[in-house]
């Protein structure tokens, strides 16, 4: 860690009054954070929409004790930064005017040979949108996809999960400083992430989860993805903001239809129908749309040939095989096994990609 350069990025970011993009038109300028405050000051006025005003913001003496502060938290934490000057910027941010000028990051940002594909939706997601999430990354298992969301609950942490399990790499994008976890629930889960990618967020790590933050981490989720992919959504919420963001950096948007009268599909079928998403039912609308050429069917169901199964997950799956679907009562009294040792042995087979949960706590296997 570089820290005359860290801390003079910090000088910028902490100035009162001055944007992400202002701070990108000083750093294309002068070519560094430190070059900023070695500059004349008429020289500056001159950049094209930089004020006196800013000019005037931009050289009161900076909160040294704030800076210094964050340098150690994230030296502590082990915390990793860039700017869009530096290679490493991810370079599909690069090409949006509105990105962050400094990513912070623990992991990896997405490796540049990966397409990026961003997957969103309900917080109150159902057994429907789970199983579209489940059975999208589950086909997606083997190409070189990284799969982008935002740590919240219900779709996002669904994405990020089967990203894991069927090792694909995964970034969550969130909505503070990774001094904190939020919701706290999903600390539990960050190792695992970690393992397979990366957390990012534009956020120092002293910058609490405040509410406003949220719809400005959208942009980054739509921005790093060349699609993205709402799962569910009423006809409000965050979802649909980073579908309307990813629209407006002319990225393919989908979305998966639902019922009519079903509360966290309205925002999907509205989308649809006004035109701002493509249609997906399958990972093969998205292969085809990113002109990925589709793996053949043994090359896709490799990897499921070697999980290690107990004795009581093989009763269930053989029970599931022959049929469409069963119910968690009748898979229950078929194995001779309680609802309880059932519904955990269920949960253990959908996690390993073997089976997929539908509404009304019925199962059945991925085809093969």
């Amino acid at each position: 860690m570089q820290f005359d350069d860290l801390f003079y990025n910090l000088r910028l970011y902490f100035t009162p009054g001055i944007g992400h993009i202002t701070i990108k038109r000083l750093l294309k300028h002068c070519g560094s954070a430190e070059a900023v405050y070695a500059e004349k000051k008429k020289t500056i006025t001159r950049i094209e929409g930089i004020s006196q005003t800013v000019v005037d913001k931009l050289f009161r003496p900076p909160d040294n004790q704030l800076i210094e502060k964050e340098i150690a938290k994230m030296q502590k934490l082990q915390i990793n930064y860039c700017t869009f000057l530096d290679t490493s910027y991810p370079v599909s941010l690069q090409h949006c005017y509105d990105s962050p000028f400094m990513l912070f990051y623990e992991g990896k940002l997405p490796s540049e040979h990966h397409r990026i594909v961003s997957i969103v939706g309900t917080r109150s997601t159902t057994e429907y949108g789970k199983a579209c999430t489940n059975q999208l990354i589950n086909d997606l298992a083997g190409y070189d996809i990284t799969i982008v969301s935002g740590l919240a609950y219900g779709i996002d942490i669904t994405a990020h999960l089967a990203a894991v399990k069927h090792d694909l790499e995964t970034i969550a994008v969130v909505a503070h400083g990774l001094g904190y976890t939020y919701p706290a629930l999903h600390k539990k889960h960050l190792s695992s992430i970690l393992k397979k990618g990366g957390i990012i967020t534009e956020y120092p790590s002293l910058i609490k989860p405040d509410k406003e933050n949220f719809p400005m981490r959208n942009r980054i989720i739509a921005g790093l993805a060349e699609a993205t992919i709402v799962v569910e959504a009423s006809e409000k919420g965050g979802a649909l903001i980073t579908a309307r963001i990813a629209n407006s950096y002319n990225r393919d948007v989908f979305a998966f239809p639902g019922r009519t009268n079903d509360m966290y599909s309205q925002g999907c079928n509205r989308l649809i129908k006004n035109n701002e998403a493509m249609l997906i039912e399958s990972a093969e609308d998205l292969l085809v749309s990113l002109g990925i050429k589709k793996k053949k069917k043994a090359e896709v169901i490799q990897s499921r040939l070697f999980v290690e199964l107990d004795q009581e997950e093989k009763i269930l799956l053989d029970l599931l095989q022959p049929v469409d679907c069963l119910g968690i009562d009748d898979l229950s009294l078929n194995a001779g096994l309680p609802s309880s040792k059932t519904s955990a042995l269920l949960l253990s087979l959908e996690m390993k990609g073997l089976v997929m949960s539908l509404p009304g706590k019925k199962y059945k296997t991925f085809p093969t």
